[in-house]
């Protein structure tokens, strides 16, 4: 009597183990798609810091060349005014 019972209590742990590898396969599909959606959302915020980094690039730019032609424009009005003292 008692190997029938042996054998149904490894039937029933057979079972769970079963049932644990099924959680475990869930599981681990769960984790790849939420690490897929994961680097979805990088990707986007990668590429919105690249439009604004771009952004600021062109702005830092326009700044700097209008900093020089007013500068010039100051060098040149000096000159100017040197002149007709």
């Amino acid at each position: 009597m008692q190997a029938g019972s042996t054998n149904a209590r490894l039937d029933g742990l057979d079972g769970r183990v079963d049932d644990m590898g099924r959680q475990m396969r869930e599981l681990r599909q769960e984790i790849k798609a939420d690490f897929e959606r994961v680097d979805e959302r990088f990707e986007k915020v990668d590429e919105e810091f690249k439009a604004v980094r771009t952004e600021m690039s062109v702005g830092f730019d326009r700044l700097f060349w209008k900093l020089v032609s007013t500068g010039v424009s100051v060098a040149a009005a000096a000159f100017g005014l040197a002149e007709l003292l």
